[in-house]
């Protein structure tokens, strides 16, 4: 059995959630029986509109989290999953997770963040004409994988692959405003008209 404001830890840690101000969680009557631990987290949650407590503005930190509970995190936070290889198109209101190689996502706006998974192991995923507004993680493809061409990653790119073989190509007029290595990759830029890495 997990209480509701471990569940919440364990998804801000998942999603890489960083709160903006430690205080969002005091929107609940009881905020202050949250532990300093779960603060943060839970915070996170908030601010990105993936909790909203329980009626009359509790959020219950130490009740057991139901099933409905649970799904319904999981699903605010994950937003879209591409788990079929394919192109697609069309903008996404919130997050997006792709957990298969040979996904290509196509003129498309990702409103919050993009996750590139370990689900894709070694494979291919391709971003061309995607802006992504919020942060993207990149925990998943392989020596020849990563293609970014006339995209901007407008948050942070954040990347994190377990064994460090990547490579990471920027292509056209590809903009990627900050980027954080967390493991090794290969940054290449080809044929760039954009400011690249």
């Amino acid at each position: 059995l997990i209480i509701r404001q471990e569940a919440a830890v364990i998804l801000a840690r998942a999603f890489g959630l960083q709160a903006k101000s430690k205080a969002a969680a005091d929107k609940f009557s009881d905020s202050g029986e949250i532990a300093s631990w779960a603060k943060e987290p839970v915070s996170a949650m908030v601010e990105n509109g993936y909790i909203a407590g329980r009626p009359g503005n509790v959020f219950a930190p130490l009740d057991i989290i139901t099933r409905a509970e649970t799904v319904k995190m999981i699903d605010n936070v994950m937003g879209e999953l591409k788990n079929i290889a394919g192109i697609y198109t069309g903008s996404v209101g919130g997050n997006l997770v792709v957990n298969t190689a040979g996904v290509e996502l196509r003129d498309m706006v990702i409103a919050g963040n993009l996750y590139l998974t370990e689900g894709i192991a070694d494979g291919d995923v391709v971003l061309d004409g995607v802006i992504v507004k919020g942060n993207t993680f990149i925990a998943g493809g392989g020596k020849d994988s990563i293609t970014i061409k006339n995209s901007s990653l407008e948050g942070t790119a954040v990347v994190l692959k377990v064994d460090g073989k990547i490579r990471i190509v920027a292509m056209g007029s590809t903009d990627i405003a900050k980027l954080q290595l967390h493991s090794g990759a290969t940054l290449q830029e080809t044929g760039l008209t954009g400011t690249g890495f």
